[in-house]
């Protein structure tokens, strides 16, 4: 997993932005993102290690559904 601070000239190239911010699905609607409530403390932690696990399967070809 690699993360850096996101850049709007590259949005094509992201796999997934986790963002705090509530308008971003709307200036990058082509852009997956998941939506993180940085102030509700490890509530969503599972969420995100799920998302990355799938979204990670994906892109290696790894996850099937049966």
């Amino acid at each position: 997993m690699h993360y850096e601070p996101f850049l709007p000239e590259q949005a094509d190239q992201y796999d997934l932005v986790i963002t705090s911010m509530a308008t971003f699905p709307q200036d990058f609607p082509d852009v997956p993102y998941l939506l993180w409530n940085i102030v509700t403390p490890d509530e969503e932690l599972p969420y995100l290690f799920y998302t990355l696990r799938d979204l990670y399967y994906l892109r290696n070809e790894r996850l099937h559904f049966m």
